[in-house]
């Protein structure tokens, strides 16, 4: 009997007033201790962590359309840059052009005054109706035909039949012609080359403008699985 009434007194203590009480306090306190402790330790976040002016989200989606406007734009200087260039190479080939076509032109009006003082000299003894300064251009045009320029050429052979060219002139014709061709010929070939990088910058550009896109779009998607 007395051990019984001892296990009814443990089993049913006596109440104490204030007891409840005192119990639901230290619920909520450890609930609010707990609560300031993760706070501290980094394990909730506060209200000003979520605001939306400080979201670890929102950086990111700036930071990327920030770059992707700044490729783009850099890619824009870029092409008005080679654009430019293009233009004063364009000018330059119509300048070294026009200055060719004008010593041309003054090499066959040498030409041509060299010759009539010559064919005067020489067309005193015609040999079967042909002047001397006609024979002697003859004789050296022959064979030279594919080397010779055919304006030059042209031009050698009207003068003869006037009585008026020589083989010296004929001759001095021939190393221009090739010095104009050769230079012709690196105008357009640097002329393919810089239509060739234009090409790869404008195909390089448009690469990186969609890698960019592809690049934000995979952020965005990244933030939205966040906050889900």
């Amino acid at each position: 009997m007395a051990l019984l009434c001892c296990r009814r007194r443990r089993r049913a203590p006596a109440v104490v007033p204030g007891m409840e009480g005192g119990r639901e306090g230290g619920k909520e306190g450890g609930k609010e201790g707990g609560k300031e402790g993760g706070r501290l330790v980094g394990g909730l976040k506060t209200e000003a962590d979520s605001t939306p002016s400080q979201s670890p989200r929102r950086p990111w989606r700036d930071f990327y359309i920030e770059r992707e406007n700044t490729v783009a734009q850099r890619v824009l200087r870029k092409e008005k840059e080679l654009a430019e260039e293009k233009a004063k190479e364009d000018a330059l080939v119509r300048e070294i052009e026009a200055q060719v076509w004008a010593q041309e032109q003054e090499e066959r009006a040498q030409v041509g005054a060299e010759g009539e003082e010559e064919g005067r000299a020489r067309c005193d003894g015609k040999e079967g109706g042909k002047c001397q300064g006609y024979t002697l251009a003859a004789s050296v045009l022959e064979g030279r035909g594919s080397n010779v320029p055919s304006a030059h050429l042209m031009t050698c052979i009207h003068q003869a039949n006037r009585g008026g060219a020589s083989a010296s002139a004929a001759l001095q014709a021939i190393p221009l012609a090739k010095k104009v061709r050769k230079q012709q010929q690196q105008i357009e070939k640097l002329a393919h080359i810089v239509g060739d990088q234009l090409h790869h910058i404008h195909a390089l550009s448009e690469a990186l403008t969609e890698m960019e896109r592809a690049t934000v779009y995979l952020m965005s998607r990244f933030d939205e699985l966040e906050s889900d």
